[in-house]
C-alpha cells in the first residue's frame, strides 16, 4: 500500500480567516454579558463571572492544549479542537442559567486555541523569504476576528432580540471551519513517519525550564499579561456600563467599540516583523536566547516550533515546508 498523498499546502487567506474565525469564538461574548443579566435574570455581578471564566478558559487551553501540536497529528488536533469549541457553543446558546453558561464559556475558551497553532504553522509552511509577510497576514486575520466579532455579535443581538443566536452564529462558522481546514492541512509538519521528540508529559515540563533559561521570555510574558489584564477589564464592564441609566444602549451599541479599535489594531497588525527563523540573533556561552517571536504561546516558544530557536526545529526541516499561496 503506497504512502499516504500530502495535502495541497493552504493558501494564506484560508489560514487567515480560519484565524479569524477561531479567535471570535473567544471575543464575541464581550458585548453581550449585559443582554446574558438581562435575559437570564441574575445581577450583573454573576453574569460577570462569564468573563473570567474565558480569560481563565484561555490560559488552560494554552497551557495544556497548545502543546500538543509538537506531538498530535495536525489534522486530528485542528479537527478535534474546533468541534470541541463548536459543542461548547451550541450547549452555551442552549444554556438555562448562568452555572451552565460560565461553564460553556469556560471549555469553549480552552479549546479555542487553533490561532497559536496556526501561527507557527504558517510560518512553517511559507518560503523563508515570505515568512514575514505571511505570519503579518495571518496576524491581520486575528485582529479582524477579534475586533469584528463584537461588532457583529452585537448587531446580531440587537437584531433578532436574544444573545443567544450570536452563539448559534459563531457554532455555524466554527462548523463551517471544521468541514474545510483539516483537509488542507498536513498530517505531520516534519519528515513522513517522523513523530515528536519527547512525550506530552515531557513537554509541559519543560515549560518552566524555558521560562527559567529565557529572560526576553519572561518579559514578553509579564507585557503580554499587563496589556491583556487591561484590555480584558475595559470590555468585561464596558457592556454593564452602556447599559446603565442615563446611557441605556444595548449590545450593539457596544459592540460598536470594536471598530473603533481597529484602526490602531490594523496599524500593529499590518506591519510585518522579521522572519521567524532569525529570532535568536544573541548568543550568550554559545546558546542562542529566545526572542519575543513566538509569545503568546507556550509552543510557539518552544524550540522545536520555531527555527534557529534552541537545537534544530523538527518543523523547519526541508520536508515539512509547501509554499503558501
Amino acid at each position: 500500500m503506497g504512502p499516504r498523498p500530502l495535502a495541497p499546502p493552504p493558501k494564506v487567506p484560508l489560514l487567515a480567516v480560519a484565524g479569524a474565525v477561531a479567535v471570535a469564538d473567544l471575543y464575541f461574548p464581550q458585548p453581550l454579558l449585559a443582554a446574558v443579566a438581562r435575559g437570564l435574570e441574575v445581577p450583573e455581578r454573576t453574569a460577570g463571572l462569564i468573563a473570567p471564566a474565558a480569560q481563565f478558559g484561555y490560559a488552560l487551553g494554552i497551557l495544556l492544549l497548545v502543546p500538543l501540536a509538537d506531538t498530535a497529528r495536525l489534522r486530528r488536533l485542528t479537527s478535534v479542537l474546533p468541534a470541541l469549541t463548536c459543542a461548547a457553543l451550541l450547549v452555551a446558546a442552549a444554556a438555562p442559567g448562568v452555572v451552565t453558561l460560565s461553564l460553556a464559556t469556560l471549555a469553549l475558551s480552552t479549546t479555542t486555541v487553533l490561532p497559536q497553532i496556526l501561527t507557527p504553522v504558517a510560518a512553517v509552511l511559507a518560503d523563508p523569504g515570505r515568512r514575514g509577510r505571511v505570519v503579518g497576514l495571518v496576524g491581520l486575520g486575528l485582529t479582524l476576528g477579534s475586533t469584528l466579532s463584537r461588532t457583529v455579535s452585537g448587531a446580531v443581538t440587537d437584531a433578532t432580540g436574544t444573545w443567544r443566536t450570536a452563539y448559534v452564529v459563531a457554532a455555524a462558522a466554527t462548523a463551517a471551519l471544521l468541514c474545510v481546514l483539516p483537509r488542507r492541512l498536513p498530517e505531520r509538519l516534519g519528515a513522513p513517519g517522523e513523530r515528536g521528540g519527547g512525550s506530552y508529559a515531557r513537554l509541559l515540563a519543560g515549560l518552566p525550564r524555558l521560562l527559567a533559561a529565557h529572560r526576553e521570555l519572561r518579559v514578553s510574558a509579564l507585557l503580554g499579561a499587563c496589556v491583556f489584564a487591561a484590555f480584558s477589564v475595559f470590555w468585561a464592564v464596558l457592556a454593564f456600563h452602556l447599559a446603565s441609566p442615563p446611557l441605556g444602549y444595548g449590545p450593539g451599541a457596544a459592540g460598536l467599540f470594536g471598530i473603533l479599535t481597529l484602526p490602531a489594531a490594523l496599524l500593529s497588525a499590518g506591519r510585518p516583523g522579521p522572519s521567524p527563523g532569525r529570532g535568536c540573533t544573541r548568543r550568550t556561552a554559545g546558546r542562542p536566547r529566545c526572542s519575543r517571536q513566538g509569545r503568546g504561546s507556550p509552543s510557539a516558544a518552544s524550540s522545536r516550533w520555531w527555527p534557529g530557536c534552541g537545537r534544530r526545529s523538527r518543523l523547519a526541516s526541508p520536508s515539512s515546508r509547501g509554499r503558501l499561496g
